[in-house]
């Protein structure tokens, strides 16, 4: 899926396991040491192409007069533990998971290089990119003829600072710096996150 080109970059480079990959990978069902070590270096070439993709397209907006009028937003559902705390993928609401990155450029209304560290949630992107298009939330909702949300205690939800989302049957909720996990039938445990 990653043209080798981006692969070749990482060939020969010594790739480090994050400190919380676990001595015997092989504990949860995952990957060998040799082949953790090949998905981060697949990770890295992706990240790699994706970087020189989002270059292209601001160079083009820049080239067509757009750059300073156009909000580009780049995000993503969820992490990868990528070999942290013996997951491969994004199965636990652990902090490689759940952090995602969210990059906002807009020349006209942003300053530029800004580092936020506030809690955010896909929830609160409709209605940013509704105000900012001068929009409000709550007008479009009332026009609009989408059924709307049902309140349900299983599902996850997103209040006063405070995000939520469902996992594994259960509850998972970030508040700060820790994670509460409420399997259904199971028992409940406090993630610390760094």
């Amino acid at each position: 899926m990653v043209p080798q080109a981006y692969k070749d970059l990482y060939k020969d480079k010594p790739i480090a396991l994050r400190p919380n990959v676990k001595a015997s990978a092989a504990d949860n069902g995952m990957a060998v040491k040799l082949e953790l070590l090949d998905a981060l270096l697949h990770y890295y070439a992706a990240i790699t192409a994706l970087d020189d993709q989002l270059g292209r397209l601001t160079a083009r907006l820049d080239a067509l007069g757009l750059r300073d009028n156009t909000l580009l937003i780049f995000t993503s559902d969820h992490g990868d533990t990528l070999g942290s705390q013996g997951y491969m993928k994004k199965q636990q609401p652990w902090e490689e998971s759940i952090s995602i990155p969210l990059l906002l450029r807009w020349p006209a209304r942003a300053a530029a290089a800004q580092t936020r560290e506030q809690l955010v949630g896909t929830v609160d992107m409709a209605p940013t990119l509704l105000a900012a298009a001068g929009e409000g939330y709550l007008a479009l909702a009332a026009r609009c003829r989408v059924a709307r949300p049902r309140q349900r205690p299983d599902h996850g939800h997103a209040a006063g600072g405070r995000i939520a989302a469902a996992a594994h049957s259960g509850m998972a909720g970030r508040a700060h710096r820790a994670i509460y996990v409420c399997p259904q039938g199971g028992r409940h445990r406090l993630v610390a996150v760094r």
